[in-house]
C-alpha cells in the first residue's frame, strides 16, 4: 500500500530554461532520496506526467506563512544546496536573454521600464556573479505553493526549474515571496545584504520578463 498519490501534468515548456525538462527527474529523485522532496513513483518517458507520494500539507495557504515556517524553508534550502549533484549550470543572464527572445519573437507590447532597466540589470548580474564562490543545486523557484509538509518538516514540489546555479538566488526569491527580512536570511545563511539584495532585483526582474510572458494576449 502506497498509500494516497498525487498526479501532475505538465504544461508548456516554453518558459523553461533551455526548454528542457530532462534534469528535472533525476534532480527530483536526488531529493527524494534525501528527503527533502516527495518520492517519485513514476515519470513517463517525455515527463508529460509525474506521480508521486502524497504530502499532507498544512503550511498556512497566504504569500507570507511567518517566521517559524521561513525557518524550516530556509533550512530545507540549505539541504538543497547540500546535495552532490551534476547537471547542467544554469546561465541566468542567457535565461534573460531567452524570455527578451520569446517576447520579441512574438511581438508582445511589454512595459516599458524592462527595456530600461535591461542593461542594469545585467551589469548587476556580472557583479553578482564575481562574487559567488561556485554552484550548488538550486529548486529556483521556491514560492509558497512549492512546500508542502508540516511544523516539523517540509518538502520541495515541482522541480521543473532545478539546475545548478548560486544559492543567493535560492534566498533572494525566498525573501520575495514569502516576505522575509533580509537580515534574518543573512543571519542563517552567510549570505552578505548587499548580495542578497542584488539577487532580490534580478530575481524580481525575471519574474516581471515571466509575467509579460504568461500574460492573458
Amino acid at each position: 500500500d502506497m498509500g494516497k498519490l498525487a498526479l501532475r501534468i505538465n504544461g508548456s515548456q516554453f518558459t523553461l530554461p533551455d526548454g528542457r525538462r530532462d534534469f528535472e527527474v533525476i534532480a527530483w529523485r536526488q531529493a527524494a532520496d534525501a528527503r527533502i522532496a516527495a518520492p517519485l513513483i513514476y515519470a513517463d518517458e517525455d515527463q508529460r506526467y509525474f506521480v508521486s507520494r502524497y504530502i499532507d500539507n498544512r503550511l498556512p495557504r497566504g504569500p507570507a506563512p511567518g517566521e517559524e515556517w521561513g525557518r524550516l524553508a530556509i533550512d530545507i534550502l540549505k539541504r538543497c544546496h547540500a546535495l552532490d549533484l551534476d547537471g547542467p549550470v544554469l546561465d541566468y543572464r542567457s535565461h534573460i536573454e531567452a524570455y527578451w527572445q520569446q517576447i520579441e519573437q512574438r511581438g508582445l507590447q511589454v512595459d516599458p521600464a524592462l527595456h530600461e532597466q535591461r542593461s542594469l540589470i545585467i551589469a548587476a548580474l556580472d557583479d553578482l556573479g564575481s562574487q559567488q564562490a561556485g554552484t550548488a543545486l538550486c529548486h529556483h523557484d521556491p514560492i509558497p505553493a512549492n512546500f508542502a509538509g508540516d511544523s516539523s518538516r517540509l518538502y520541495l514540489l515541482d522541480w521543473e526549474y532545478a539546475a545548478l546555479g548560486w544559492p543567493v538566488m535560492d534566498f533572494a526569491a525566498l525573501a520575495v515571496e514569502w516576505s522575509i527580512d533580509h537580515e534574518s536570511i543573512c543571519r542563517q545563511t552567510g549570505i552578505s545584504a548587499q548580495a542578497l539584495a542584488r539577487a532580490g532585483t534580478v530575481y524580481r526582474y525575471l519574474c516581471n520578463l515571466w509575467n509579460e510572458l504568461t500574460a492573458p494576449e
